[in-house]
């Protein structure tokens, strides 16, 4: 599969004061070809991920895997600030949005419900939208922390990983992305 990656690829480079010929030189890529990348020439996925991993920028990563993997982008508009002050607001709300979501449309209830209806259903994607809301929210300020720390979302979660394992929340004997692999 392939995709235009020309957006995502003008964004970044707005955002972090980053020249062409910089990305280039850091994923190993001819200064033309990234030109190309950067006018509509369409990239296969392992290429952008090579791309993303190089210049180790959450926000980037994610406008990647939508791309080639459907995974939800980060909150990107106009509508909020985008920085931490910000996004802690806009976290803040959708949260309350959700919550409040959850029990005008009785979800608990529901999934007690061995009677899955119409009406059911119309309530769990009302607060399916609400979650969603909350949940891009949370993943656009964990994006914001992470890069106040100077690290990626990923290797937060690496680090993170064994507690996971610990709890049981995780297998052990799943493989999980490692930046050195890629």
């Amino acid at each position: 599969m392939k995709a235009t990656i020309s957006s995502p690829l003008n964004r970044f480079a707005t955002r972090t004061n980053t020249p062409q010929k910089v990305i280039a030189y850091a994923a190993k890529l001819g200064r033309s070809t990234i030109n190309n990348y950067f006018h509509g020439t369409p990239i296969r996925a392992n290429e952008a991920t090579d791309i993303a991993n190089s210049m180790n920028d959450s926000e980037l990563s994610y406008e990647m895997a939508n791309l080639f993997l459907g995974i939800p982008k980060l909150f990107s508009g106009d509508g909020i600030y985008h920085d931490l002050r910000g996004l802690l607001f806009t976290d803040k709300r959708e949260e309350d949005e959700e919550k409040a979501s959850f029990i005008k449309h009785d979800i608990e209830g529901l999934a007690n419900d061995p009677n899955f209806t119409r009406d059911n259903a119309k309530n769990l994607k009302a607060y399916a939208f609400e979650k969603l809301d909350s949940t891009v929210a949370d993943l656009t300020e964990l994006n914001a922390i992470c890069e106040m720390l100077g690290i990626s979302i990923m290797d937060l979660f690496s680090e993170r990983l064994p507690h996971y394992q610990k709890l049981h929340y995780m297998r052990k004997d799943e493989q999980a992305w490692n930046k050195d692999s890629h």
